[in-house]
C-alpha cells in the first residue's frame, strides 16, 4: 500500500514537471516580476487607463503562478508527510492529502487545454434571444447567469456592458466583458445556440415550449496593436459618372 502511494506521488511530480514546462512558468515568473516592478515606478498611477490594464494583467499572472507554487508546496509537504508517516492516523492523513494533490493537478492539467491563439485574452460574450417569444429571453436571462456565476467562480471579473429587457420577463439581449487571463479559452465553447426545452410558466395552457438563445464569444485585443499594410496589398478602382450628375442624380 506504501509503495502504492509512493508510485501515485512521483506520478505526481512527474507531471507537475511536464506542466510546468509545457505552460512556461518560468516566463510567466519573469513577466510577474516585471509587472511588478512596473507598479513601483513613479507615476504609475498618473495614466490611470494604462495602471488598471496593468493591474489586471498582473492579478491574472499572479493566479497562473501562484496555482503552480501551491501544488509545488503541496508535493513537498506530501513527500515529506509520506517518509514520516508511521501510525494509522498519519497514513490516513497521506492518503487524504494525495487526493487533494491530485485534484489540484487535475486543476493545473486542464490549463495545458489553452495553447490557442487567442485563450489567454479577456472575452466579450453576447448573449441574444431567437425564437421562443417570452421563453426565450427567460432562457436568455438564465444563460447570462450561468455564465456570469461559471466566470466568477473561475476568479474572472465579469462586467455587464450592455442590457435590453423584455416587458414581461428576462432579456432580449445582453453583453459581458469577462476580464482576466485566460477568460477566452475558458469561454469559447460555450459559443453557438442554446435550447431549453420545458412546460412554459408563461403558457396559460402550460404547453411544452422550445426556447433558443445564441450566445457568441469573442477574445478582447488590445486596443494599441499594430497594423501594416503593403502599398502592394492594396488596390485603388476609379469610376467616373456617366450621367447629367447634379442633385438629382
Amino acid at each position: 500500500m506504501a509503495g502504492e502511494k509512493q508510485q501515485r506521488i512521483q506520478e505526481l511530480r512527474s507531471t507537475y514537471d511536464e506542466l510546468y514546462a509545457a505552460l512556461n512558468v518560468d516566463a510567466l515568473q519573469a513577466e510577474r516580476s516585471e509587472l511588478e516592478g512596473k507598479m513601483g515606478e513613479q507615476g504609475f498611477w498618473d495614466d490611470q487607463e494604462s495602471a488598471q490594464a496593468t493591474v489586471a494583467q498582473l492579478k491574472s499572472v499572479k493566479a497562473e503562478t501562484d496555482a503552480f507554487a501551491g501544488v509545488a508546496s503541496k508535493l513537498d509537504d506530501l513527500e515529506v508527510l509520506d517518509e514520516l508517516a508511521e501510525s494509522e492516523g498519519e497514513l490516513a492523513e497521506v492518503a487524504r492529502e494525495l487526493e487533494a494533490a491530485e485534484a489540484l493537478m487535475k486543476e493545473l492539467r486542464l490549463r495545458t487545454y489553452f495553447t490557442g491563439e487567442h485563450d489567454a485574452l479577456s472575452a466579450y460574450v453576447a448573449l441574444q434571444a431567437g425564437a421562443g417569444g417570452i421563453d426565450a429571453c427567460d432562457w436568455t436571462e438564465m444563460m447570462m447567469r450561468l455564465l456570469t456565476r461559471y466566470a466568477e467562480g473561475r476568479g474572472f471579473e465579469v462586467e455587464l456592458m450592455d442590457l435590453l429587457k423584455e416587458d414581461t420577463a428576462g432579456i432580449k439581449h445582453a453583453t459581458l466583458h469577462v476580464k482576466g487571463r485566460g477568460a477566452f479559452g475558458w469561454l469559447k465553447s460555450e459559443r453557438g445556440t442554446h435550447r431549453l426545452v420545458r412546460i412554459s410558466p408563461f403558457d396559460a395552457q402550460s404547453r411544452r415550449q422550445t426556447a433558443f438563445c445564441s450566445v457568441d464569444i469573442t477574445p478582447e485585443f488590445d486596443d494599441d496593436i499594430e497594423i501594416e499594410l503593403n502599398d502592394n496589398e492594396l488596390e485603388f478602382d476609379y469610376y467616373r459618372a456617366g450621367g447629367a450628375g447634379g442633385q438629382h442624380v
